[in-house]
């Protein structure tokens, strides 16, 4: 059991070095970044991709507890340069606590959110950043993009592994602007649909 546990790790460690040599080569127009401060919707799917082009943005985003975020995500998120804020299952209402420490942290920064994480439904997107957005006053943008890849089937969000030295294209929206008055449930469908339109991948 040792033994296989130990293996496992060796494994992650050799996956996670090749998947950020690999981000490492990903090509990408700068001008395509929003301006700051701003929100960013993205899917789960896209988070490696999603790093390097918001590496050296100021860019800001949640951690997840989970051990896959751990061992996956987090070393390709810091070697990309994007500031962490981790919050902890102590609470039942984990988006809640991650929304909560994103009010408190000021400043010209990119926030973004994974909002079909951090377990899915893939491809749903939950309230959190709308509420984000309502309550800090900044411009909230849904972004996706398409590149070579191959997926992970095995994960629930269908990770995408882009290809080495692959050029980004990003798909942002118009600036959606919300305020404490905004329609929520309202907002959320017309995002999950945004989101859809903006990538048929």
């Amino acid at each position: 059991m040792a033994k296989d546990n130990k293996l496992k790790q060796v494994i992650t460690k050799v996956i996670v070095r090749i998947l950020i040599w690999c981000v490492s080569t990903l090509r990408y127009d700068r001008n395509q970044r929003p301006t700051k401060p701003c929100i960013v919707a993205l899917w789960h799917e896209d988070i490696s991709t999603a790093c390097r082009f918001f590496s050296n943005y100021d860019a800001v985003t949640l951690a997840s507890p989970s051990r896959d975020a751990e061992n996956l995500s987090v070393p390709v998120l810091i070697a990309n340069n994007i500031t962490l804020l981790r919050y902890t299952a102590s609470k039942p209402d984990l988006a809640t606590q991650g929304i909560y420490k994103m009010l408190q942290f000021k400043g010209n920064y990119c926030l973004g959110l994974t909002i079909d994480g951090p377990t899915g439904p893939r491809r749903q997107a939950k309230a959190g950043v709308l509420i984000l957005a309502a309550r800090l006053g900044i411009p909230l943008y849904a972004c996706r993009f398409s590149y070579r890849h191959f997926r992970l089937k095995s994960s629930w969000d269908k990770t995408k592994i882009p290809l080495p030295f692959t050029k980004i294209h990003a798909h942002i929206s118009e600036p959606i602007l919300l305020n404490r008055k905004s329609n929520i449930r309202s907002e959320l469908a017309k995002l999950d649909k945004l989101m859809l339109e903006l990538g048929d991948d």
